[in-house]
């Protein structure tokens, strides 16, 4: 996505932002965003201005953080600045796959529920959580290197590679089995 295209000096280079996209209804026109506010990040800031009638530019899709519907179950990790995405993604799962998720808030006005008004993801409300802390709780959830669950971790840069690197070296969890994306620094 773009925005304030008309800046100029340093806020020019502070005009493209990466977003998960929560819904698109291709009849309609519709795009609905969910975009966290709570950090002083440029998009934070413009997302807090943004007024009806201003103008946004979005450049295709892409990435790689999108469901794989090959895996025996999923595993949802990531802090509150995921949950559009990890939304979109868990309405893609079947019910009958199994689904463990983590959400990390700092505040419990911040989990918001999906579109349909449910939350169907396991939020957990603390100052901070390590990532030690996330797999502990996944853990509870049924988690475990046997399971052949596939692990999506998004969220903060360091938490992010924290909870990537105990995955690979203390629960030997396989490539293929984990998808990790800093959505911040």
């Amino acid at each position: 996505m773009f925005f304030g295209l008309s800046a100029r000096g340093e806020a020019a280079t502070l005009r493209k932002r990466t977003y998960s996209v929560w819904d698109y209804n291709p009849h309609t026109a519709q795009l609905d965003l969910a975009i966290c506010t709570f950090s002083d990040g440029p998009g934070a800031r413009w997302a807090a201005r943004c007024q009806p009638g201003d103008e946004v530019s979005f450049y295709g899709l892409g990435g790689k953080f999108v469901l794989d519907p090959t895996a025996a179950g999923y595993a949802l990790l990531g802090d509150i600045s995921c949950l559009s995405h990890f939304y979109a993604l868990r309405r893609q799962i079947p019910a009958e796959v199994p689904v463990i998720s983590v959400i990390h808030a700092q505040h419990a006005d911040d989990c918001f529920p999906d579109l349909d008004g449910h939350s169907p993801l396991h939020f957990v409300v603390t100052d901070a959580l390590s990532a030690a802390q996330y797999l502990a709780a996944a853990k509870e959830q049924g988690l475990s290197a046997a399971s052949q669950t596939l692990v999506y971790w998004g969220g903060p840069q360091a938490t992010c590679v924290a909870g990537h690197r105990l995955l690979q070296r203390e629960w030997q969890w396989p490539d293929r089995l984990l998808k990790t994306k800093p959505f911040w620094k």
